[in-house]
């Protein structure tokens, strides 16, 4: 042997990863015996306790075995490795590095793979650098190639990752994957998504009445998690996320929003009032204690959020002071015990006033929730009719939604022949690329433009068809609503308000509260109710027909004052 040749110190090396796309890598008792098999074939001999392994990913710095590894190196213990393939040392740039200056500092003399050796040479250290630097290059463009994957996933409508809550994961028989309805929880998911649109329920009582009524519980999951009762926190994320009527983000937080292939739990209506319910668009608030206004009214000076405390006062019947008993039980006055007052004047308030986030100095002050209620049954009263007005304006409605059907078939004709159209070219474009008269790169763009187009009319159309079906309905809801809010709102004496909540919840949106008056946006049909009875005030009886002879020409001047307000407002659906 030569006397400047110095004697290898083996170490053998082993690596499982615990990622996904590297999973595929053979185990480490199979490295193992590989190894083996060309340390008995070299004369090799590897000291049991230099023998290491560990499944961790190499993507980035930081394996504890890998670290063990480099310190033996370092102390002079190992100067030769034993592995079973160079990327089984690193797939990035800083442990590859590391192991090439090593060498350089004559600290690795050798590195040996089934198929290769790498000794302490210029063009082996390249080679060495190369190779792990391909490695480097395969696990970078897989992460690009996924993002890319998952995008254009995103862009047909397909949403990556486990199903959310009353939806599965679903894969057919040719191995494509997509999130369909779970038959067992999306009708309870539903019920969640009812329960809190009434404006009666809070998130705790949904929770009990989901878990304990309805017997909701997590999916089952492979690795034996799941199968548990849903909690507050998973209520609230239900209820914020934008895939229960359609829509997704992708990836989250970019902004990027696309329009789901899936099938809707809710519509978008819906959705925007149960955030408006919530208080806060997109961002649940947890609420130790319920108050019935509070949540949509913002303030309307600075546009904060209006929030709502409880005052409770006593006034001592010894020396008339009054003062808030929240935090004390004595008079700061006189000292005496309310206990011992003899007839003390006990009041609570709620007070509803800027809770000044958004301005410290909002000069708005606060409003007592009486004076509140006060105003809301004020508004109702403007939108007050009688069950005779309502049986009429519904028959005036019929009338006009017969006229206008056949506006409204021709709409929909229009809509689904451009929608055959979309299809259509999409067809010709798969034929394009199948005799190559298009590259790849033009196809792929030219998809993306018609796939979104399809989107687009697909969505004209359905709401279309929805709007057409619905729209009459919802007018004798909200006729409904007119005849009997303010009664139901008046006689509402439960302990949680429920029924107030609700008709508050209906009444409209963007509550605005400045200088102690409470300034409504109406729903479109109220608006429209309210503006007839408005305009109509001048004639004798204007929502009481006589009962003499026939209604609904006794109604007809009151309604051609403003002959559009009682119709749909929006009748074109386009």
């Amino acid at each position: 042997m030569n006397k400047n040749q110095q004697i290898l110190k083996w170490g053998k090396y082993r690596r499982k990863s615990t990622e996904a796309d590297d999973r595929q890598v053979a185990s480490l008792d199979s490295q193992d015996r590989e190894l083996d098999e060309v340390a008995e074939r070299e004369g090799i001999v590897v000291p049991e306790q230099y023998n290491l392994a560990e499944s961790h990913s190499a993507k980035r710095p930081g394996r504890p075995v890998f670290n063990q590894l480099l310190a033996l190196i370092e102390s002079g213990k190992i100067n030769a490795l034993l592995v079973w393939s160079h990327n089984r040392i690193s797939r990035n740039a800083i442990d590859a590095a590391y192991i090439v200056d090593l060498m350089d500092r004559g600290k690795l003399l050798e590195v040996r793979t089934p198929s290769q050796v790498f000794r302490n040479t210029p063009n082996d250290k390249f080679l060495l650098t190369l190779f792990c630097g391909q490695g480097k290059q395969e696990n970078d463009s897989k992460g690009v190639d996924v993002v890319r994957g998952l995008k254009e996933k995103a862009i047909g409508g397909g949403r990556s990752g486990p199903a959310p809550l009353g939806y599965k994961n679903y894969t057919d028989e040719k191995g494509r994957k997509s999130i369909i309805p779970d038959p067992e929880r999306f009708p309870i998911v539903r019920q969640i998504w009812d329960l809190f649109l009434t404006g009666g329920r809070s998130v705790a009582e949904i929770v009990e009445i989901a878990s304990n009524d309805l017997g909701l519980r997590t999916p089952k999951r492979k690795n034996g998690s799941g199968g548990k009762k849903i909690t507050k926190s998973l209520v609230y994320y239900i209820l914020t996320r934008s895939y229960y009527y359609g829509e997704f983000e992708f990836p989250a937080g970019s902004g990027n929003v696309y329009q789901g292939t899936h099938v809707p739990l809710i519509t978008r209506e819906e959705f925007d009032r149960v955030q408006l319910l919530l208080g806060r668009k997109g961002r649940p608030r947890p609420k130790t204690r319920e108050f019935t206004y509070r949540g949509p009214i913002r303030c309307g000076e600075c546009n904060g959020s209006v929030t709502a405390e409880i005052k409770q006062h006593c006034v001592c019947s010894n020396c008339k002071h009054k003062f808030s008993r929240t935090h004390r039980t004595d008079c700061p006055k006189c000292g005496t015990d309310i206990i011992e007052m003899k007839k003390p004047v006990l009041r609570n308030y709620v007070l509803y006033h800027c809770a000044k986030k958004t301005s410290p100095n909002c000069s708005q002050g606060a409003i007592n929730e009486v004076e509140i209620e006060s105003q809301l049954v004020a508004e109702l009263t403007k939108l007050e009719i009688s069950p005779k007005f309502k049986d009429w304006a519904l028959q005036v409605l019929k009338r006009q939604n017969t006229n206008e059907s056949a506006d409204r078939e021709a709409i929909l004709k229009t809509q689904r022949k451009d929608y055959d159209a979309v299809v259509e070219k999409i067809d010709n474009l798969i034929e394009m690329r199948a005799g190559k008269e298009i590259d790849e790169d033009e196809f792929r763009r030219k998809k993306t433009i018609l796939l979104a187009e399809k989107s687009r009319v697909k969505g004209l159309l359905e709401n279309t068809d929805k709007r057409i079906d619905t729209w009459l309905e919802t007018a004798e809801r909200g006729f409904n609503f007119a005849e009997t809010a303010r009664a139901r709102f008046a006689a509402d004496k439960s302990d949680d308000l429920h029924v107030r909540k609700e008709v508050f919840a209906d009444l409209g949106s963007n509550y605005t509260l400045k200088d102690k008056k409470l300034i409504i946006e109406a729903d479109d049909l109220l608006f429209a109710i309210k503006k007839v009875k408005e305009t109509s005030a001048l004639t004798p009886s204007p929502f009481e027909p006589t009962q003499k002879g026939s209604t609904a020409p006794q109604m007809e001047p009151s309604y051609a004052v403003s002959p559009n307000e009682l119709g749909d407002r929006d009748s074109n659906p386009n």
